[in-house]
């Protein structure tokens, strides 16, 4: 789900492009759109639950990484190291260049940006594509390595234990964690609707997104 729904904004995104400045006539468009109100809470929502769906993933292979690196090399191995290697750095830069875009710094004539640059990091329809694709890369690397750390070999190497499943700490601690990070999302999302474009404009997507979380689920 979480790489299906970005596939599909992505193959909506051409139809629905400019569908308000055109009447606004297809709701439909508003979960497409990227400069709709919606489809920036749905994509905020969707990276919110990729990141505790990682979560989840942590808590249950606490030692992935060296179940990973005992496993038999092969294509497999060497493809999900190289999407670690890349998407890591790019998601955090990716987050980097959304959470600063509002203050209009990419403006600022010491940077000495093309118009074309400038015009990509601070477009919605850029961080659309961007978040979408890092999404799907993500939920292919989750899949591809838990395809390979799950094998016979490499298993035991992973901390996994089902006696973990019926431990009330461990669901404590995990909770606590999912409810931290939905926090953390929201007084970002908050923060950055201030600098955008005022408080009454960033409370309207803080309800958006308290709304259209939930029903993801």
């Amino acid at each position: 789900f979480v790489a299906i729904l970005p596939f599909t904004m992505l193959l909506a995104m051409g139809h629905c492009s400019g569908w308000r400045s055109g009447g606004g006539q297809d709701f439909g468009c508003a979960f497409f759109d990227p400069t709709a109100r919606l489809n920036r809470s749905l994509r905020f929502c969707m990276c919110c639950l990729a990141t505790q769906l990682l979560q989840g993933w942590l808590a249950l292979f606490p030692n992935w990484h060296t179940a990973l690196a005992n496993a038999p090399f092969g294509i497999f191995q060497a493809t999900s190291v190289f999407l670690l290697c890349v998407l890591s750095p790019t998601s955090l830069v990716a987050i980097w260049v959304w959470l600063v875009s509002p203050t209009g710094i990419f403006a600022a004539p010491q940077l000495g940006l093309s118009p074309l640059t400038l015009e990509v990091l601070t477009d919605e329809g850029s961080h659309l594509v961007v978040s979408c694709v890092l999404l799907i890369c993500w939920g292919a690397w989750l899949l591809l390595t838990t395809i390979i750390i799950t094998r016979k070999v490499t298993l035991p190497h992973t901390g996994f234990h089902l006696t973990k499943l019926t431990e009330e700490t461990v669901w404590a601690d995990y909770s606590a964690h999912l409810k931290l990070t939905l926090w953390v999302a929201q007084g970002l999302i908050l923060l950055r609707g201030i600098v955008e474009k005022g408080f009454a404009h960033a409370q309207q997507d803080l309800v958006t997104l308290t709304i259209a979380y939930p029903l993801l689920f």
